[in-house]
């Protein structure tokens, strides 16, 4: 969902988009005010965003998405516990141990 709702911020919003306004949006930020910044969910969006190839800048002291840049890049990582046959419980040692017994 969060991939598709990015692809579809970069070919609507041109040519920057604050990335704490991509937090909210996104799930990663709560939409209430609040008195002291949350950081974390800007820097794991933001880790978020770069995983997926979107293009960021500081300017001004504000990060912004490079939308019109981040179209071209935009693509969906490979998981990093994915296994070529779609279940990571079924690994060619635990099919042999279970095989011998």
């Amino acid at each position: 969902m969060r991939y598709a709702a990015v692809k579809c911020m970069t070919r609507s919003y041109r040519p920057t988009l604050p990335v704490s306004y991509v937090a909210q949006i996104l799930g990663f930020q709560s939409p209430e005010p609040s008195d002291e910044k949350d950081t974390g969910g800007l820097e794991e969006c933001t880790e978020w965003l770069k995983a997926h190839g979107c293009l960021t800048t500081d300017s001004s002291g504000e990060m912004m998405l490079d939308a019109k840049a981040s179209m071209a890049t935009l693509f969906m990582p490979e998981p990093d516990d994915a296994v070529s046959h779609g279940d990571a419980s079924l690994a060619v040692n635990d099919f042999l141990t279970r095989s011998l017994s």
